[in-house]
């Protein structure tokens, strides 16, 4: 059987964030998060290892604060990027109604932090950061990574007639060191040969 990289579950466009849905922990709602995220006045962080699902998750909670009257200002930060590519006259627009939303805090300099802080604090607005340690906010969320979890990902993208097995699943976890995002990106290729 030949397949196309079109036709492989593991494809770029099926594991991007947005893509799929987080899945929070039983007993867990994006609601019961927004109610946790007010409850810090809008302020706070979810913490996570790389490829723990932390952009996924946003992707996911800030459709359900726009819901609530908030008005998201998404900033995603890659490595190496210290100041926040935003202009100011955009953050003279931040209001209490704005939810400063920034994918990759810890990027920032620690002045661009404080500066940011200020900023925050000015306006009234609220800010939710993604981070791999816990910095100076209350913690929203920990995005846990296991075996079990990264199970239900996969359950999530395959057919029944998959070629992928537990035993793909776990060693790959185990090769990726519990990234997901490497986790699925290994079992593209697994896939990949076992379909030529």
């Amino acid at each position: 059987m030949t397949i196309t990289t079109t036709k492989n579950p593991f494809r770029t466009s099926r594991i991007k964030p947005g893509t799929l849905p987080y899945l929070l922990p039983l007993g867990q709602t994006l609601e019961s998060l927004v109610e946790r995220l007010e409850g810090f006045q809008w302020q706070a962080q979810i913490v996570g290892p790389h490829g723990s699902g932390k952009t996924t998750l946003l992707h996911d909670l800030v459709p359900a604060c726009e819901a609530r009257g908030k008005q998201a200002c998404r900033i995603q930060l890659r490595d190496g990027t210290s100041s926040l590519p935003i202009s100011r006259t955009e953050i003279n627009r931040w209001s209490p109604q704005t939810l400063v939303v920034i994918d990759g805090y810890e990027q920032l300099s620690r002045i661009n932090r404080w500066q940011l802080q200020r900023w925050v604090s000015r306006s009234g607005c609220g800010l939710l950061a993604t981070v791999h340690r816990a910095v100076r906010m209350p913690v929203l969320f920990r995005t846990p990574v296991s075996i079990e979890s990264t199970r239900r990902i996969v359950a999530q993208l395959l057919d029944d007639n998959s070629c992928i097995s537990p035993e793909d699943i776990t060693k790959a976890f185990e090769r990726c060191d519990g990234n997901v995002r490497e986790v699925l990106f290994s079992l593209y290729d697994v896939y990949f040969d076992r379909m030529r």
